[in-house]
């Protein structure tokens, strides 16, 4: 599948959302990559902008993405920063970060809470057992990643996945 399908399924089904996952973290080439995706969607159909949602792993990333287009959904995810919880705080609050993706290591009621006050809900990776999902949820948490939990599995439970339309 290339970036040109993933268009074509966000055409075919309108409440569906992308949520990239590059692994770059060079400037320069995040930059091209980021800049050729947005173009090939401004092509398409403007529209799909809205429910293409970066990933994002440290403020610069975030410049350069916003220096390309004003997405208004991104998930900052944690996995690669040493940035204190403070920090981390901080950068959503002054950022309007939509959603934060925490490695299991950085979850904390605390953090969980701090960061909804600051306006995003917070994703967990990588979650591979039903109680440790339940778990999260029950700290606050709204979602997570995962190799092999089904959707049939979670449907007992209230997960809510949200992200700012």
């Amino acid at each position: 599948m290339d970036w040109n399908d993933v268009l074509d399924l966000l055409e075919k089904y309108p409440d569906a959302y992308v949520v990239t996952d590059t692994k770059e973290q060079d400037p320069a080439q995040i930059k091209q990559l980021f800049a050729q995706l947005t173009h090939q969607a401004q092509e398409k159909n403007p529209n799909l902008l809205s429910r293409i949602v970066p990933q994002i792993y440290d403020e610069e990333m975030l410049r350069t993405l916003r220096s390309i287009y004003p997405y208004t959904s991104i998930i900052y995810t944690l996995y690669a920063t040493q940035d204190t919880d403070d920090q981390i705080i901080r950068f959503v609050q002054q950022n309007d970060i939509a959603a934060v993706t925490l490695p299991k290591n950085r979850v904390s009621g605390a953090l969980v809470e701090s960061l909804r006050q600051a306006g995003a809900v917070c994703y967990v990776n990588t979650i591979n057992d039903l109680k440790d999902a339940v778990d999260y949820e029950q700290m606050g948490v709204r979602g997570f990643y995962t190799d092999v939990l089904t959707e049939k599995e979670l449907r007992k439970r209230s997960w809510l996945y949200a992200l700012r339309p």
